[in-house]
């Protein structure tokens, strides 16, 4: 599903607090994703933020139309996509493949974006959930020194793998 935001709800999402707004309206279900096509990090001190469709987010479906619908009497959706027409509303529903393109899409924009001394959190493979300074960068891979405890590493990923620390 894509929601369109209101001004406030675009405010909220920028804030990052947007998503709990939406699953309190929704009642809190476990079963639902929602997500926000905005990436913000800090690089070289400063915040930097790249907004994947400025204005809009995309839920996951598996609800009753009338929750999703209800969403449209907040303060933060201005419309809930659907296909109208002699009075019904039908939820006009996204691709998966669609939304996992817009995160690759913002994906390769910050890989593209990382600089020596930045703090990434690997996303995937042997090295998911561990943290570490981009040291360097050779074409598409990021060079990581990961240090815990009893291992300090200097690691290659993919630079789509990794996603920068430092702002939630």
């Amino acid at each position: 599903m894509v929601l369109e935001l209101s001004s406030a709800g675009e405010a909220r999402a920028k804030e990052g607090c947007i998503t709990k707004l939406l699953m309190t309206e929704l009642g809190s279900p476990n079963n639902v994703e929602i997500f926000i096509p905005i990436q913000t990090y800090t690089k070289a001190d400063r915040i930097d933020r790249i907004d994947g469709m400025q204005g809009y987010i995309f839920i996951s479906t598996g609800l009753a139309d009338h929750q999703y619908f209800d969403l449209e009497r907040t303060d933060w959706v201005r419309t809930v996509m659907a296909v109208r027409g002699k009075g019904l509303k039908t939820l006009a529903c996204v691709p998966n493949s669609s939304v996992e393109e817009i995160r690759q899409s913002i994906r390769r924009e910050v890989s593209d974006d990382l600089q020596e001394g930045m703090v990434v959190r690997v996303r995937t493979g042997l090295f998911s959930y561990l943290e570490g300074t981009v040291i360097d960068r050779v074409k598409d891979e990021i060079i990581l020194e990961i240090s815990m405890r009893s291992l300090h590493a200097i690691v290659r990923v993919n630079g789509l793998c990794v996603d920068p620390v430092g702002v939630d």
